[in-house]
């Protein structure tokens, strides 16, 4: 993944699929699909969502037949994430919602993070302001507390003051949204 992170996804695609094929022929089952997912995030970074698709279901049985929870609430965040960028908003939701299931009952602040990045970016599409900004004040309170607890955070204060920043004015936007939406519903009835 080192190489997709300095923009040469080609030659990280290559490495993944060598890293499947010794996987393929040295390791148990269970870790192919850390491969097809990987293979996967590519494709998808690359926007080819049909392709990550085929490689993140193909991860998704593996990790169903093995029982391993955590990855498969990220492969549910990635297949969601998938349809979201084609537009299947619904999808999209119903696969974040699976995964939501298990990262809050696992508390994976990471894939909570993903997720409720997902489902407000779902719900805004849809302009169902009421939910977006519900998702966005869940996401907003998860990364001022994960920055709180960890002593050596990845997200400096700076960078936590800057999110937070983005996140209200955002909620501001949903709240006067879900207003407006109030008072037309209202004054439709």
């Amino acid at each position: 993944m080192l190489y997709e992170e300095l923009n040469e996804t080609e030659k990280a695609l290559e490495y993944q699929n060598r890293s499947l094929i010794l996987r393929m022929k040295y390791s148990p089952e269970s870790h192919l699909a850390t491969a097809y997912n990987n293979i996967g995030t590519i494709y998808r970074n690359m926007g080819n969502f049909t392709e990550a698709m085929v490689y993140f279901r193909t991860a998704l049985q593996i990790y169903q037949k093995y029982c391993d929870v955590a990855a498969l609430a990220n492969c549910y965040i990635n297949i969601g994430s998938c349809f979201a960028y084609m537009g299947d908003v619904e999808q999209a939701l119903e696969y974040a919602k699976r995964g939501a299931e298990i990262a809050d009952d696992l508390k994976l602040s990471t894939l909570m993070i993903d997720t409720y990045t997902l489902m407000r970016n779902c719900y805004e599409k849809i302009g169902d302001s009421p939910h977006a900004l519900d998702y966005s004040n869940r996401l907003c309170d998860l990364l001022l507390k994960r920055n709180q607890t960890l002593s050596n955070s990845m997200i400096s204060n700076s960078e936590a003051e800057y999110l937070r920043g983005k996140i209200q004015a955002q909620n501001e936007s949903y709240r006067i949204k879900t207003m407006n939406w109030k008072a037309q519903t209202s004054s439709s009835a």
